[in-house]
């Protein structure tokens, strides 16, 4: 937690002194998602683990009390970007993800299709919360689908453990901000056993549920193939919503 990026409010934060509503309103003006992960070295220095992940919205349609999202991910590592859709109701609950071939591309086969499905939908799922009442002192978990994508890894409680720290304002908009730990162990390969921590504060548009930033330091620490002491990597994830 120590060193999880801070999420910067308009202005101080304010105790959280009765209960508030979160989210009903399904998705709201949000047109782009971005995410940006750092690696740390022993020697303190850092790299990007890889460049900043964005999702432009580029279809937003509310109809009734179901929003229809269309998202592009923009050119990747190999210059293709990936097109997918989905629905967030206002009960703030993810429908299936499905996506669009790039063209000139071979379908992927049926395996795969199951797969890049459970991880479009995840993606946004790990972005929001569900339609809930936060009250002070009252933990609650931002649902975090690992397993959906890893079968070997395990989610301690099912997500981010989270205690609300009070509210304030982003771009003028209400938040909810709290501080969350998270644990997950399992094994990405047999016999190579993973261990993974994190901690930081996630700010929750308080309209939406959906998170408008956050700052998290993560821990992995996971066997080598190799006999020898086990692999560990520092990382901090900043996540901005506009």
């Amino acid at each position: 937690m120590a060193r999880a990026p801070a999420v910067t409010l308009d202005g101080p934060l304010a105790p959280l002194t009765a209960p508030v509503a979160v989210g009903g309103a399904g998705w709201g003006p949000f047109t782009r998602l971005c995410v940006r992960r750092m690696m740390l070295v022993p020697d303190g220095r850092e790299y990007p683990a890889n460049d900043p992940s964005c999702l432009q919205v580029t279809e937003a349609r509310e109809q009734g009390d179901v929003w229809h999202l269309t998202f592009s991910t923009g050119p990747l590592q190999n210059g293709i970007g990936v097109t997918f859709t989905l629905t967030r109701d206002a009960a703030g609950q993810v429908g299936p993800a499905d996506f669009t071939v790039p063209e000139g591309l071979p379908a992927p086969p049926p395996e795969m299709v199951g797969r890049l499905r459970a991880v479009l939908r995840a993606m946004i799922r790990a972005h929001a919360v569900e339609a809930f009442r936060v009250a002070p002192g009252e933990e609650f978990v931002m649902d975090l689908p690992l397993g959906e994508i890893e079968e070997g890894l395990r989610v301690e409680g099912g997500g981010f453990a989270c205690r609300p720290e009070g509210t304030g304002t982003i771009a003028g908009r209400p938040v909810v901000q709290a501080a969350c730990t998270l644990r997950a162990t399992g094994e990405l390969r047999p016999g190579r056993p993973l261990e993974l921590t994190a901690a930081g504060r996630f700010a929750l548009d308080v309209a939406t549920g959906l998170v408008l930033r956050h700052g998290y330091a993560s821990l992995t620490i996971a066997a080598t193939r190799a006999p020898g002491p086990a692999m560990s990597l520092r990382a901090y994830s900043t996540q901005s919503l506009e």
